[in-house]
């Protein structure tokens, strides 16, 4: 059998992935449920805490994406191939993908597309040495599954990546190899921030290195249907399984559980199911009143060229796709309309090929206006400072942008812009040990060190 032949037999597919899941199961321990039952309850207190009757619990911790039942769910096999759109995609570009000695794919799930991806190019781009796959997700059981599936799709040289968020922690960078990156479905409209995202990808790559992207232009009514509305649904009754509340207690709005939000970052679908009666946790001792909509899902519905463009403020060029197209009555022989767009549609798929050509210019801004700061006032020199706690004000939940740091302190959102930040200090003492400070207005705003650097950068101190 070609391998051509094996991506072709869906049953054989399915096949491949239940015995890989059923091996994992096999060898797998009990998941401790402890540190998960703490965290479920301080974020059902938390979105419980506005008294309304909506409780988002999306997008809230990754752990409850990482249980075995999950991980079993999200690599069933589409019932509907999705490979021929991809093929075409890579085939046109294949010149862009020479030298290519690894690839990795970012949430990639079962690992079959990526594992069709990998035996595509070794067609279209052949290589005198083995390419190796690399499979990056945070569910440490999806992993495990989908090392075992890509195996026995006759790939020897797999590789898993450490487990991370990439949202939150960027992949090391490699000094060698050039490696051919993919965020395949709609996986980057899964996160709360696609821009942390790009952040962090941009900071994995080497310059000269092209991304694939792939999401998905869909109404919030098209997750409702057929064998994606199947799955989605289940997805939801699933994910309030693991905080605790049972399936017999939810059900649908009238057949629906997806509708659409516009915010300030564009559109969502959002996935909720809705309590049909009083609720109470029984850890948290939270109680649920009927009629409250739990919302268990959003995804981010990107706009025409609004991720390729998203991706150009973050170091990236975006591959210009030209299609010639004639309109019905032209004269024989009459040349076409060439339109240009830095995005391939094809249906309510969505591609964008993407070079990485030079660092984000978001963290050298960042860099540069923060490191200047510091050596203005000699933090690289070991200036320690210590405030009060009443003088400053913590900011523990918090969202950043391009022009400024927006905090949120109890119910008010207070925006930092970038250019005005008169001070940023590390403070060392007893009672912010390890804490981030910025100075605003003649105001002290307090970041946690860790969660703070890490998203802004890597390198804003040397700090020992």
């Amino acid at each position: 059998m070609s391998w051509r032949e094996q991506f072709e037999n869906l049953e054989g597919l399915q096949d491949i992935v239940n015995r890989a899941v059923s091996k994992f199961r096999n060898g797998s321990q009990a998941q401790t449920d402890s540190i998960k039952k703490k965290r479920i309850n301080k974020l059902l207190k938390k979105a419980s805490d506005k008294h309304t009757n909506l409780v988002d619990l999306a997008n809230q911790e990754q752990h409850l994406y990482a249980t075995i039942n999950q991980a079993e769910h999200f690599v069933t096999v589409s019932k509907t191939p999705h490979f021929f759109d991809l093929e075409e995609l890579l085939t046109n570009h294949k010149d862009k993908f020479n030298g290519t000695q690894e690839i990795i794919d970012y949430g990639c799930g079962n690992a079959v597309k990526s594992s069709y991806v990998y035996h595509l190019l070794k067609q279209l781009c052949p290589s005198k040495e083995n390419r190796t796959l690399h499979l990056f997700d945070y569910n440490d059981a999806i992993l495990t599954i989908a090392n075992e599936v890509a195996k026995n799709l006759r790939i020897t040289d797999v590789e898993i990546e450490p487990t991370k968020n990439i949202e939150e922690d960027p992949l090391k960078r490699r000094d060698k190899n050039i490696r051919l990156h993919f965020f395949l479905g709609q996986t980057i409209g899964n996160f709360r921030d696609a821009r942390l995202v790009i952040e962090n990808l941009n900071k994995s790559m080497r310059k000269g290195e092209y991304l694939v992207v792939e999401w998905l232009n869909r109404e919030h009514t098209d997750y409702e249907k057929g064998n994606t509305g199947e799955r989605n649904l289940e997805f939801l009754y699933r994910y309030f399984e693991e905080f605790g509340i049972p399936r017999k207690y939810l059900s649908t709005n009238n057949g629906h559980f997806m509708r659409n939000e516009r915010n300030k970052m564009g559109i969502w679908n959002i996935g909720y199911l809705i309590l049909n009666e009083e609720f109470v946790h029984p850890d948290s001792g939270v109680t649920l009143q009927p009629g409250t909509n739990l919302v268990g899902l959003k995804s981010h519905r990107f706009q025409r060229d609004e991720l390729p463009k998203l991706f150009e403020e973050y170091g990236f060029e975006a591959v210009i796709f030209e299609r010639e197209i004639i309109s019905l009555g032209s004269p024989l022989g009459h040349p076409g309309r060439t339109y240009k767009r830095k995005y391939e549609p094809k249906g309510e798929k969505q591609y964008s090929i993407l070079k990485k050509t030079h660092e984000s210019s978001f963290r050298k801004k960042i860099n540069l206006l923060l490191g200047g700061l510091a050596v203005s006032y000699g933090l690289l020199c070991g200036g320690y400072y210590a405030f009060e706690k009443s003088q400053i004000n913590y900011c523990d939940t918090y969202s950043y942008t391009p022009e400024a740091i927006v905090c949120k302190i109890d119910e008010n959102k207070i925006s930092l812009p970038l250019k005005e930040i008169t001070l940023v200090k590390p403070t060392f003492s007893s009672i912010d040990r390890d804490r981030f400070v910025i100075k605003y207005q003649n105001q002290n705003y307090s970041f946690e060190m860790d969660s703070f650097i890490r998203k802004i950068s890597d390198d804003l101190f040397p700090i020992k």
